[in-house]
């Protein structure tokens, strides 16, 4: 009986890990396979940084906000990528998007964090030993949302990053499960 359990929880794990790949999961034997995209279903995708190699140091800060806006806006049009929803935190980008074609994801990832990481200026001061040269910390998290309920609750977080980095909702540890009535009620007013 205990190992039924165990192998049930282990094909639950797997077909779960075959909807991510990125961040730190590249890191993992299960993460080196091709990244899985899907034309049916919408992709959480994260795009994530060396804050202390930013001359600003925030995607928050105004002047890359709208540079980073602007070449969101621009690539995602000229690759067919439809935005759902978008949250720019101090060092990682939220993004829900849907394509019709695989290949139109694959040339949006390789533009546009090239085209951010060329755009955005790098800081001048000497390096510490140990620190890197790169811009991005991880290659971009993707993962496929499937199903109603998880479309509805990835659009939930984030909205609750967003309303957390505007100071709005005070960040808990939590996250989701531990909002209050009052959170949740401004978490989309």
């Amino acid at each position: 009986m205990k190992s039924n359990t165990r192998q049930q929880s282990f094909l639950q794990m797997q077909s779960k890990n075959k909807l991510i790949h990125g961040g730190e999961h590249r890191k993992k034997r299960y993460g080196r396979s091709a990244r899985p995209l899907s034309v049916k279903n919408a992709h959480h995708i994260v795009f994530k940084i060396h804050k202390e190699n930013l001359v600003n140091r925030s995607f928050r800060h105004p002047k890359n906000f709208k540079t980073v806006q602007r070449l969101l806006q621009q690539y995602s049009a000229m690759f067919f990528i439809k935005i759902e929803q978008i949250s720019y935190q101090h060092d990682h980008i939220h993004i829900l998007a849907r394509s019709g074609r695989r290949s139109y994801f694959h040339h949006f990832f390789r533009v546009f964090a090239g085209q951010v990481a060329q755009t955005m200026k790098v800081t001048d001061t000497p390096k510490r030993q140990g620190a890197t040269e790169r811009l991005w910390k991880q290659r971009p998290f993707t993962r496929i949302v499937v199903g109603w309920f998880g479309l509805r609750r990835i659009k939930d977080y984030i909205q609750l990053n967003e309303k957390e980095v505007t100071g709005v909702i005070v960040y808990r540890k939590e996250r989701l499960r531990g909002l209050s009535m009052r959170d949740w009620q401004l978490l989309w007013a």
